[in-house]
């Protein structure tokens, strides 16, 4: 993606042009602006292909279940039976696949920001170490 900037989420000072690992962590480096709801169906069917399911592959087939249903309901509702929905129309699940994509992006940004801040407060707890120590032995 041009003018995208990748970043650890882990280390948010690492940033760069393209995709990859950290070089601190070797965490797969994440777009620091979401995109949309896109995202989802990649990492989903890349999932789906390495057969390791998460949150994502999840995501990706709800979502996608809830948008196919609906754009066969809006186009070709006479193949459901009667009365399965609003005035013996199908419901429409439009809303509910974006609402779903908005709370999943809303639940990363926070966590990135808690990843952030919880970094920050480990610094400063190992900024107050002591630089220098001394052994004591006892003698008995």
């Amino acid at each position: 993606m041009r003018g995208a900037i990748y970043t650890c989420p882990m280390h948010p000072e690492i940033e760069q042009d393209h995709p990859g690992p950290c070089p601190k962590c070797g965490m797969a480096l994440e777009l620091k602006t979401p995109a949309a709801g896109w995202p989802f169906f990649v990492r989903g069917w890349r999932s789906l292909v390495n057969r390791r399911f998460n949150m994502f592959s999840l995501i990706a087939l709800g979502v996608g279940a809830a948008y196919a249903f609906s754009i066969v309901a809006m186009l070709v509702p006479e193949v459901f039976p009667l009365g399965s929905g609003h005035d013996g129309k199908p419901a429409l699940y439009f809303e509910a696949a974006a609402v779903i994509i908005v709370l999943v992006l809303l639940g990363q940004v926070l966590e990135l920001r808690a990843r952030q801040r919880t970094g920050g407060a480990i610094k400063a707890l190992l900024g107050l170490a002591p630089k220098t120590a001394r052994r004591v032995t006892l003698i008995r």
